[in-house]
Formats: C-alpha cells, structure tokens, sequence
C-alpha cells in the first residue's frame, strides 16, 4: 500500500470531524441512536466516503457505553467487520424491535399541548421518520394526516377535522396559518380592551373623583376620548388642568385665572366654623 492510500482513512475522519459529526455515547432513546446513525451517513454520502473505510471511521464516533458494545462485537470472531454489518448490530443493540413499538405508541399518543405548531410538526416528523424506515410500517399518509390533526389542539383542530387533505405537508401549512390569526385576533382583542375609548375605568393620576371645575361637572380624562375620572391605564402620567382642560400643567399652576383655588364644597360650607364677624348660618341663612 501506498503513502497516499495509507492517508485515505485519516483524510476521510478528518473531513467527518469538520462537518461536526457527533459522537454517540450509547443512549436509551432510539430516537437520538437512529438520528445519529441517519446523520452518520449523510456524512459519509457527503464526503463521499469510501464504503470499506465506513466501519472504521464510524468507530471513531463511540462513546460511553458504545464502546464497550463494539469491544464485545470485536471479540466475535465470526461476524464479519463490514459497514453492512455495523448497521445491523447497532440496530439490533440500540433500535431493538421493541423501541420501534414504543415510537409508535408515541406518535399515537403525541398531542400538541403547549408546543407551536411548528414545535409539534418538528415533533412529530421526528418520529414518523423514525417509522418509515421500518419495512413493516404501514406507510399511508391519509393515516398520518388523521393523527397530526387528531393531536392538533382543539381551537385549531376544529377548522381542519372536516376537510379532505391528501398530502400532510398542506395539513401543516394550514394549521400553521391558522393559528397565526388566532394569535392576531387575541393581539388584537387585548389591545382593544386597552384603548377603548368611553372607557369607564377610574382615573386617578389626572383628575378626582370629588374635584369638580368651576362650573360644577366632573372632570373627565381629557387624553384619551373623555374616559370617566379614575386610575387612568392609557395615560397615567397626563397632567391635566381642572379649570381649563389643558394638558401642560395642573390647576394649582394655572396662570389663566386669576384665582385657581377650587371653591369649597357644600359639606366644607356646611360644617365650616362660625366666626364673631357676622356669618350667616349656611343652612338658615339666619346671622349668626
């Protein structure tokens, strides 16, 4: 062999290890085993790996508890050390037939929740990929459409449960437009809720509820459509004046009158004190 084909198999890990191919160190979840043996292929198609250089280059990329698998397999003297073979025993140790059931179990049962729709599209592709490597599954879309809508939440589901689809990839469009403008709509109620004009909620921050102009009617908010006095959540720093309406100062400030103090409310004039000087009794009106 020469210098160059001795090279080949450091030439071939090095491009792997620049196209970040992960390592798998042996984990429980057969979805995150075949996402790597699925991502540890497009590689080497990428590359354009050399088929007898795959085994050994693939071995480069165990961990943990898949070292120590492959370790066992090496000790078996009869089984061939091909490509071919790796797949089939990583699959038979980590994609048992059994993890394929419980996939499909999950698929089944998988609902969207509190996922986008894109989340659980993201989601559930994730697993039906899984399947469709399976020779033994079923591979009907009408059926794959009926399970994503199933697991849809009920405020979307509802505008797709009566219609015919005949590619999933329409199904997910939809529903994806759909719940935009249920999105929009609940934007859209809130803000309205917010900016309502006539709005009947106190405000407080410029005006009272006992202070009156000297014309004797209630102030109302000035800012936002004439909303009644009262905690104000449209405009709660507006300063507005009692006497004049004027958003740039307050009464006690007011240079448009000569006297801007407010007049005293009959409760005050009732229950003022008399004094020696002659007053009249506010509710006789006799001196006193």
């Amino acid at each position: 062999m020469d210098l160059d084909q001795e090279g080949e198999p450091m030439k071939f890990l090095s491009y792997m290890r620049t196209l970040n191919t992960p390592l798998f160190s042996g984990v429980a979840n057969p979805l995150d085993a075949n996402d790597w043996i699925k991502r540890l292929e497009k590689n080497f198609d990428f590359c354009k790996c050399p088929t007898e250089l795959k085994m050994d280059i693939a071995v480069r990329f165990l961990a943990g508890d898949a070292i120590h698998w492959w370790q066992k397999v090496e000790r078996v003297s009869y089984m061939k050390k091909t490509w071919t073979e790796f797949k089939k025993g990583f699959k038979m140790r980590y994609l048992p037939p059994e993890a394929r059931d419980s996939i499909e179990q999950h698929l089944i049962k998988l609902i969207q929740g509190s996922m986008s729709v894109r989340e659980y599209e993201s989601e559930f592709w994730r697993l039906l990929y899984f399947l469709l490597d399976d020779n033994d599954y079923n591979n009907n879309e009408k059926a794959d459409i009926r399970r994503f809508i199933r697991g849809l939440r009920p405020d979307i589901r509802i505008h797709l449960i009566s219609a015919d689809f005949n590619r999933l990839t329409d199904v997910i469009r939809k529903a994806i437009l759909i719940e935009e403008n249920i999105q929009e709509e609940k934007m859209r109620k809130a803000a309205t809720a917010t900016f309502t004009f006539g709005s009947k909620a106190p405000c407080t921050d410029h005006a009272s509820t006992s202070r009156k102009n000297k014309l004797g009617k209630k102030k109302n908010c000035l800012a936002r459509g004439g909303h009644r006095v009262g905690p104000c959540t449209i405009c709660p720093s507006a300063e507005v004046c009692y006497n004049f309406g004027n958003q740039d100062h307050i009464s006690r400030n007011c240079k448009n009158v000569e006297d801007p103090v407010m007049p005293p409310t009959k409760r005050q004039a009732l229950f003022a004190p008399a004094s020696s000087s002659g007053n009249k009794d506010p509710v006789t009106g006799k001196q006193v």
